[in-house]
């Protein structure tokens, strides 16, 4: 296996963050080998989720810019296809830095992910076409954009509630693959950096750079990015053009949208606890930065360094605690949460995507009352347990598969499909939340003994192993073992216990 050694060399002559345009197609090469050839492709199906097994994906295309990055951040994001304008605004806020996006297309078929139908060989096609269009529109762009990797990655799916549950931290696991920097942040592709974090990061030998890399490194920190949002009251061409002025003004003018009600903390109407703990009032008055506590179910983005992030657990998918889980492990193993004081981020708005109209279509959107009572046993609990085992074990093969269909597809006020699964019968929105709530008290269990490890996926183990800019970061048991240092103080798991059964909101 000669292509980690190819592009150790090329390493060898420039700092790993600095590309350039002679190890961009060898980057890319090296990505898709190392994470192909772990490939399962056997179509998943409902129950593999419920059984915890992990999301095998296909990269099909890796696209690395030749622009030089000259940033020591990498922004990483997992998204669907229909967030393609959305990548396209976040690089454009994000000029000269590098962004590495994995993109996901879900392929309905019944046979093996390699052997695609010719409609799905089509689409995929397609899919490529879209992403190389945006990929050479970013680097026309010049510096006026960001340094582009993107990854589009294939999910051979044999049923359609399942591929209404996108395996979103299995997507940002293969993102953050590509990230060579010093300092990742994953920002999810609806957010947008604003100038301030672009022009801080951009001063080389400024004293605010080097503290917040130096103790993001040696310190443990996680910098927080407060994010916001337009009203929804603002028709999406009107919250557009606040968000504009949101990301390209400062924080006096952030203040004036916010008294104007133009703008508000995000999920300050949805799900306070998600970033209460920010203290947006205190950050629009400090200068400095200020240390925050974990609390539960707290879900901030935060720049934090690259070798030190832990994983995202890859039995989560869809909506529900998927983000949660990685801010709390983030909290339980040693870090501080300091709030950046003159950076921030800004939610675009946008219309409803297509994969969000298919998980609600499916009904597995319904709410646990609305869907009946949520059981504390039942669904959730088969898989991959506490731990890493299921993932790395599920090349072996998937098993037998779960029992058929009833009823209409949701949505509409139709009957929603129940399927039988250990024993019982249920509709399928009962199934996904019962599996949620079933790894978010196995994980908190973990967390508090001090014993979990998020379930990562075998093609990102064997990339991180492989990938020479990876080289020597992890823990001999593979990235996300040998995490539990000493306890620093912080509550992180016994707040997170405090909270109830359900599975959180969105990320």
């Amino acid at each position: 296996m000669l292509y980690p050694l190819v592009i150790f060399i090329i390493f060898l002559a420039k700092p790993a963050w600095l590309l350039q345009q002679s190890t961009a197609d060898a980057k890319a090469s090296a990505l898709q080998q190392c994470y192909n050839e772990h490939y399962n492709g056997t179509a998943s199906v409902f129950e593999d989720f419920l059984r915890g097994f992990n999301s095998s994906l296909y990269l099909h295309q890796a696209l690395v810019s030749a622009k030089p990055a000259q940033l020591p951040l990498t922004i990483f994001v997992g998204a669907t296809l229909e967030r393609l304008g959305a990548l396209e605004a976040q690089c454009r806020a994000w000029p000269r830095g590098p962004l590495s996006a994995a993109l996901y297309l879900p392929l309905l078929q019944q046979r093996d992910g390699l052997q695609l139908t010719s409609e799905n060989t089509d689409a995929l096609q397609a899919a490529a076409a879209a992403v190389r269009e945006l990929f050479e529109r970013m680097e026309a762009a010049g510096g006026a954009a960001c340094s582009l990797t993107a990854l589009l990655l294939y999910e051979a799916v044999a049923d359609p509630p399942l591929a209404a549950l996108v395996p979103i931290n299995g997507l940002r696991d293969a993102a953050l693959l590509a990230a060579a920097t010093p300092l990742v942040a994953m920002v999810d592709v609806d957010l947008a950096p604003s100038a301030g974090l672009a022009a801080e990061v951009a001063a080389p030998g400024g004293e605010r750079l080097a503290r917040l890399q130096r103790e993001a490194e040696s310190g443990r920190v996680a910098w927080i990015l407060p994010a916001w949002e337009t009203h929804k009251r603002l028709s999406l061409e009107e919250g557009g053009r606040v968000a504009d002025l949101a990301i390209a003004g400062d924080k006096a003018g952030l203040r004036r949208l916010e008294q104007q009600s133009a703008l508000h903390h995000f999920a300050k109407l949805a799900y306070r606890r998600g970033h209460g703990p920010t203290n947006f009032s205190r950050w629009l008055d400090a200068a400095e930065p200020y240390v925050v506590p974990y609390a539960d179910n707290y879900e901030p983005w935060f720049i934090m360094s690259r070798t030190l992030c832990p994983p995202y657990d890859v039995r989560f998918r869809g909506y529900g605690w998927n983000k949660v889980q990685q801010v709390a492990l983030v909290a339980l193993t040693n870090f501080t949460f300091a709030v950046h004081p003159d950076a921030w981020l800004v939610h675009r708005p946008h219309a409803k995507s297509r994969s969000q109209q298919l998980y609600d279509a499916s009904g597995l959107g319904a709410t646990p009352a609305a869907a009946g009572r949520l059981d504390s046993g039942g669904g959730g609990g088969g898989g991959a347990g506490g731990g890493r085992g299921g993932a790395r074990n599920a090349g072996a093969g998937r098993g037998g598969r779960g029992g058929g269909g009833g009823g209409g597809g949701g949505g509409g006020g139709a009957a929603e499909e129940t399927r039988e699964w250990k024993g019982t019968r249920a509709p399928l929105s009962r199934l996904f939340h019962r599996r949620v709530a079933a790894l978010r008290h196995v994980t908190i269990r973990d967390m508090r003994r001090r014993t979990y490890a998020a379930a990562v996926g075998p093609q990102v183990l064997a990339c991180r192993a492989a990938l020479p800019w990876w080289a020597g970061v992890d823990a001999p048991g593979g990235w996300g073992t040998g995490l539990w240092g000493p306890p620093n103080g912080t509550e992180a798991g016994g707040a997170a216990a405090a909270g109830g059964a359900g599975a959180g909101n969105g990320g």
